[in-house]
This record gives structure tokens, sequence and C-alpha cells, in this order.
């Protein structure tokens, strides 16, 4: 499982200490009213890792990945030749400079088939003129570098399923969609795309339900700052049934970021306010997965849509779905 670390600078020498040691720091602690830091330490007194996290980038420190583990840290107050130079403390099981080597230098489409961090990420940010976010999980891991290299590339099953629902758009392509026909047509719909997941630490799965099963999870810990800084008024999620599935796992982000609980309901149609009294709408699509189909008969929208339309087409009903409720 990853640990988190707060990297510091006292007296001119960096230090690492683990963000729960500094949450429970005296003044440290209410930044986090909701905890009362009594042992013993849990859940309910102590806030979780992510949680702190979160709160170190509200205060403007930046969190990096190294072998495995985060790392948090002032960029005002820590620089790539602080990391460089020997004056840092060592008793705490980190060579700085080893670590400063691999600072910041993520490769995304290096070694793609033996990592479990997700392959383009960060490389497709949430644009900040788009108003709508469609978001996933994770690729299926190993990746295939035959593969579209892009969100929902190796069954291509979504596009599929929006070229129907554009079809003036190209984006299936006669079975081979193309990125910058997906990329020209998410600037004119103004959408994008993202994943709930940065990193498994699992570094084999293929389907949906051992994806299901993988429970040291990291989430995209890149979406607070995107998501604020463009216009998205309305999200859709491409899996809903799941615990790790896109809407499951954004509730547990937004508890982390945002405080917020229980407003995320088993319906179909949502929404949350976050900061600056922004409103979003939170929109479930039927899962463009191949594997969805086993489970048709037990959806009431398909099973309605089914008696109305004469048809046991869950393609159909899929792009009906995503007709009513996408972009227009």
């Amino acid at each position: 499982m990853s640990k988190h670390y707060l990297l510091q600078k006292q007296n001119g020498i960096i230090i690492k200490k683990t963000v729960k040691d500094w949450a429970r720091e005296p003044q440290n602690q209410k930044k986090f009213p909701k905890y009362s830091f009594q042992r013993p330490y849990n859940t309910d007194t102590t806030p979780t890792s992510e949680e702190i996290d979160a709160q170190l980038q509200r205060e403007g420190y930046k969190r990096e990945i190294f072998n495995g583990d985060y790392y948090c840290y002032d960029p005002s107050d820590i620089s790539k030749n602080d990391l460089l130079s020997k004056n840092y403390k060592t008793n705490n099981l980190i060579n700085l400079k080893e670590f400063s080597n691999n600072f910041s230098e993520k490769k995304q489409t290096d070694n793609i088939k033996n990592t479990s961090t997700h392959p383009w990420l960060e490389k497709y940010k949430i644009e900040p003129n788009s108003k709508y976010l469609i978001i996933g999980t994770h690729p299926p891991m190993p990746y295939n570098e035959n593969n579209l290299q892009y969100f929902y590339g190796n069954m291509k099953e979504f596009w599929r399923l929006l070229d129907k629902v554009y079809p003036n758009a190209n984006l299936f392509n006669n079975g081979n969609p193309e990125l910058t026909d997906i990329l020209n047509f998410q600037i004119e719909k103004s959408i994008s795309v993202t994943d709930m997941v940065y990193n498994t630490h699992v570094r084999r799965f293929s389907t949906d339900e051992e994806m299901g099963k993988i429970e040291d999870i990291d989430l995209n810990p890149f979406l607070r700052e995107w998501l604020e800084n463009s216009i998205v008024d309305t999200i859709y999620f491409t899996s809903f049934g799941g615990s790790n599935s896109a809407k499951n796992l954004f509730k547990r982000w937004i508890k982390t970021n945002y405080g917020l609980r229980g407003v995320i309901t088993n319906s179909h149609f949502n929404e949350i306010v976050i900061p600056n009294n922004r409103k979003i709408r939170l929109i479930d699509l039927f899962s463009p997965s191949p594997t969805a189909r086993r489970s048709k008969n037990k959806i009431q929208e398909f099973i309605v849509w089914k008696e109305m339309n004469k048809t046991d087409d869950y393609d159909m009903f899929r792009i009906d779905w995503y007709k009513k409720y996408l972009p227009k």
C-alpha cells in the first residue's frame, strides 16, 4: 500500500515525515475540525492520508509519486536544487538525491505494458472551456500498445456507440477510431474525458469485474484543480454499479476533497454543489463495456425500453440513452 509523506525544509535540512504526523501537530489539527485526533487513532479520529494530501494541495503544496509512494512539498520552499544537495536528513529511509532524479519525470508511454499507473491521464487534462466531462475508471493493464492510446481505446466500444449518436463525427472510422477525430469532436462539443484512478498498484487486470476487486487504488490527484479551473456543469459516469465504478469512486473523491457525504444517490441523476456555489449535474451512462450485456435483463430502464420498442437490442437502448442525455 502506498505511503504518504511530507517533505519540509528545517534549518537548511530537508526532513521527511508522514502526512498524518503533520496533521497531528497542534497547529494543523484545526484544519480538520471534523476529527478529534484522540487515541486510538482511526478513521473516526484522524483524517485519511488522501484527505490530508488534499488539504496540503489546497494550501499550494505539490504532490509527486516516487517508487509507489506520495510526497507533498512546498515548491516555494523546496527546489530541485535543494534535493540534489547533500543538505538532507537521511535517517528516514529515503535517498533524496535518487528521489530528485525521478522528480516530476513520469513517463506517459515508456514501459506502458509494465506499469499500473494510468498511461495518459496527465497528458489529457480537463480543458478549461469544457462544459461536459465524461469520467471512467482506468484502462485495462497491461495496455496493448497497438490499441488506441486514449480513453476507451482498448475495446473501442464507447467510440463505436458514440459514432451512432453523432454519425457525422467520424468517431469509429471503420473500426479504427482516430485520436485526431476524437479530439476534434470533443472540442466541437465542449467535452473532456478523464478517469478516476491514477494508480492501481496491481499490474494485471482486464475486466470490470477484476477492476472491482482491486483494493489499493490512488484516485486522480489532478481532478480538483482541473475541475475548478474549468466551466464543467455536467459530469457523466460510464460505470456506476460496483464499488470501484466511476460513480462510486467519485463519491469517495468528493468526500475527501469537499467533505460531501450522502449527496450522490443510486438515482441516475444527481447534483452536487462545490465551492463558489457552483452546481454540477451528475448523470449515469449505461456502461459501454461488452460485458454489460450480461445483466441487461436486470436493468429496469432497459426492461421498460424493450417493451416500448419491441426489441431486445441492448446497443440501441444505450444509444437512445446517450442521445437523450449527452450534449446535442
